[in-house]
């Protein structure tokens, strides 16, 4: 995240102009998801989910880029430039951006940009959302609390609409098609003295597991015994049957 430029846009705002909000850190959709090579696209300035999306703090930028893409600390600048009271007024949006050179099909496209997009939706419409304080019992802020409850909504209920969806298509050039080609994350999964565990970032999303290298998938309930198994692979599945990529648990 290039601080020396990105505080420009509190420096205008301060200054009284309309400015639209998008930082790379969070609001860029051609980065990728994580840095596993079979996610498509760029990481110069770092990774960007779902998560990452809907945790952005229009008011306070610096708390969205504390580590850099190595994981090394950014370091607080005095020289960089906060927001004031009246510059908050003036910010009039948020803007996701997709740079497409790196979609080369209408379905990365989609892929990159879903369900991304939903967290900026969310956090457009409720923007003062606070960054670390207060802390309730469970060791939770405020953002964790509003994350749990938009990732349940999510998982239980709105990626299954994404499947119905169809482009608007007044001039009847398109071929009748519906649904979004949205990223299905793959699941946790960690294998403790012998038992494999798996948990989901969207609950409803359903775990799936393979003992024998992908060739049949077992649904996923409680921790199962493994220590028979010579390779185990884990996925998620979507109500309509799709399923994320597979990944191998060591």
């Amino acid at each position: 995240m290039h601080y020396a430029t990105t505080h420009q846009a509190y420096v205008f705002a301060n200054k009284g102009y309309d400015v639209v909000l998008s930082h790379a850190t969070n609001l860029y959709f051609d980065l990728a998801y994580n840095k596993h090579p079979d996610e498509v696209g760029y990481h110069w300035a770092g990774y960007t989910d779902t998560k990452k999306a809907f945790e952005y703090r229009p008011f306070n930028i610096y708390a969205n880029g504390k580590i850099d893409k190595l994981g090394n600390p950014v370091e607080w600048n005095p020289n960089w430039v906060s927001l004031t009271e009246e510059g908050k007024r003036n910010v009039v949006g948020l803007q996701g951006q997709l740079f497409s050179e790196n979609s080369k099909s209408p379905e990365i496209m989609e892929y990159l940009v879903f369900p991304k997009l939903l967290g900026v939706a969310e956090r457009a419409w409720v923007t003062n959302m606070p960054a670390e304080l207060p802390i309730d019992q469970s060791g939770k802020t405020p953002m964790d609390q509003a994350w749990d409850t938009f990732s349940n909504t999510l998982g239980q209920y709105t990626l299954s609409k994404l499947e119905y969806i169809q482009p608007v298509d007044i001039y009847e050039q398109l071929p009748p098609l519906h649904g979004v080609n949205y990223r299905i994350p793959l699941p946790g999964a960690v294998v403790d003295a012998g038992k494999l565990k798996i948990n989901t970032r969207f609950p409803g999303l359903r775990n799936q597991y393979s003992l024998d290298g992908g060739s049949t998938w077992l649904p996923y309930y409680a921790p199962v015994d493994v220590n028979h198994a010579e390779t185990i692979k884990t996925r998620s599945v979507t109500v309509s049957g799709r399923n994320s990529r597979t990944e191998a648990v060591q």
